[in-house]
């Protein structure tokens, strides 16, 4: 490992620590953007600023996986775009977007304009966050797990100096431009500024990241060529049963099986405990009679475990050099806590729900940083960039997907308090899912040596046999 790889870590770590102030910029005046009377946001309109934003995360990180990461005949990987390039353009797209927001509150109290620009941002939001896992690992070997844990920690502290800058910003300029409006448009410029610095990092990363990877190439080169002469027989009895698919269709199949248990074990721990952020402050002060400031104060909590958690759980998973399979078996145990945080929750055995909600922050975090430092066992290489995608997609989907069945339970259910202890039963048995599936991950890693040793002999066979009968029957008992 060069110096260049901790370098770019650093950068990327900064570029997301931008990317979440930039984020959660408008949540911390969400009261105080209905005072401005030029863009006059009403809770609809604020709705509609807020699915503008987060709504291209559900499919804009997979289709720029795609683009990145295609798969042709022979199986091996033939991008359309260099994954550290479509990094790049994202990283100039969500700069864009903050200076079409500044300029449109600032210059022009614009709510429209606002929209828009929010709108190009959330375009690059989850991208920019997740396109590096396509490309940093490879300069991190033996140390992608301390790195990554570094990374989650810093991108954390983006939202937490958005909650305690943005709202003085906006107490120190309130006063000017009449209703609040000098104040919003402060905070918004500040956003453009600090968002503008992911634009020079991102290019930084970018050419950093060319630079190594020129200087590998030619010793990877007939490694990689080994490695593809494997996997040609496979695909060969994979395409003589499907000879017509789309360019999409290979890129999708390409992934191994395991990855798809990893990516689901990610979306069903991520399902579990997300939409508590929105709906544990209510239930704070609704079922267990916390305040208003006692509950968002409590709130808080999570976020400052993944910040203080992350790093030292990624260190240790570096120096024991816990593979997949260790990695997997301690998810699952704290995917397992976090599911007994819920039932801490509603059992009500502790007097004070604060033990209940740390229990909840530090079993995520421990959960959240083993996911991502398991990334590169998961998912090969070559299709970091399209397993980065899916992931993005995945979580996505599954945060967003809960919450509106928490919504459902709402308005079905009379009682609040009845509603509560059934969001809770579900998020602990999301939790208890992705404790079972990961479960799953490790009994697949027993196979892997005779899987690896099964190629070989797939190989033999096609080298020395003309048996094509033969071939595809052992390809398909190894797969």
């Amino acid at each position: 490992m060069t110096i260049k790889g901790p370098i770019c870590a650093i950068l990327c770590s900064i570029i997301c620590l931008a990317n979440h102030f930039s984020r959660d910029a408008p949540g911390t005046i969400e009261e105080q953007l209905a005072l401005d009377p030029n863009l006059s946001i009403t809770p609809a309109r604020y709705a509609t600023l807020t699915a503008v934003y987060f709504t291209p995360s559900a499919f804009v990180p997979l289709l720029l996986g795609l683009l990145s990461t295609t798969t042709t005949s022979g199986g091996s990987s033939a991008p359309l775009f260099k994954p550290e390039d479509v990094f790049l353009a994202c990283a100039w797209t969500a700069v864009l977007g903050n200076v079409m927001s500044a300029v449109a509150v600032a210059a022009f109290g614009s709510y429209h304009g606002l929209v828009a620009g929010r709108a190009v941002a959330g375009m690059a939001y989850e991208a920019v966050d997740m396109l590096p896992l396509g490309f940093l690992p490879a300069l991190l070997p033996g140390s992608w797990a301390s790195w990554s844990g570094f990374l989650n920690g810093i991108l954390r502290l983006g939202s937490a100096f958005a909650f305690v800058f943005l709202p003085r910003v906006y107490d120190n300029k309130a006063g000017e431009g009449g209703g609040g409006g000098g104040g919003t448009g402060a905070v918004f410029i500040v956003v453009a500024i600090v968002g503008f610095t992911i634009g020079p990092l991102a290019t930084l990363v970018c050419v950093m990241f060319k630079q190594s990877r020129k200087k590998q190439k030619d010793s990877d080169y007939y490694s990689k060529q080994q490695q593809q002469q494997q996997h040609e027989i496979i695909h060969a009895v994979q395409e003589r049963k499907s000879p017509l698919k789309s360019m999409i269709q290979q890129s999708i199949k390409s992934m191994p099986r395991l990855f798809w248990l990893y990516s689901f074990v990610g979306m069903t721990m991520y399902a579990s405990v997300v939409p508590f952020w929105f709906y544990g402050s209510a239930y704070l002060q609704r079922s267990r009679g916390l305040s208003l400031k006692s509950a968002d104060a409590l709130m808080v909590l999570p976020e400052g475990a993944i910040i203080i958690l992350s790093t030292p759980v990624g260190i240790l998973v570096d120096c024991f050099k816990l593979g997949f399979a260790a990695q997997q078996r301690a998810l699952g145990v704290a995917s397992i806590c976090i599911a007994l945080s819920y039932v801490l929750l509603l059992s009500g055995v502790l007097q004070s729900a604060m033990w209940g909600v740390i229990s909840l922050g530090c079993s995520y975090a421990v959960a959240n940083q083993l996911l991502w430092s398991a990334f590169p066992h998961a998912c090969p290489e070559e299709l970091g960039s399209l397993g980065a995608g899916i992931m993005a997609c995945l979580i996505n989907v599954g945060a967003t997907l809960v919450p509106a069945l928490i919504g459902a339970i709402r308005a079905l259910v009379e009682l609040p308090e009845t509603a509560d202890i059934f969001m809770l039963l579900l998020l602990a048995s999301l939790a208890l899912v992705a404790a079972v599936v990961s479960h799953v991950s490790v009994s697949r890693i027993i196979c892997a040596e005779r899987i690896i040793s099964g190629y070989e002999e797939v190989n033999e066979v096609a080298a020395f046999t003309n048996n094509e009968e033969e071939a595809e029957i052992l390809t398909r008992n190894i797969l």
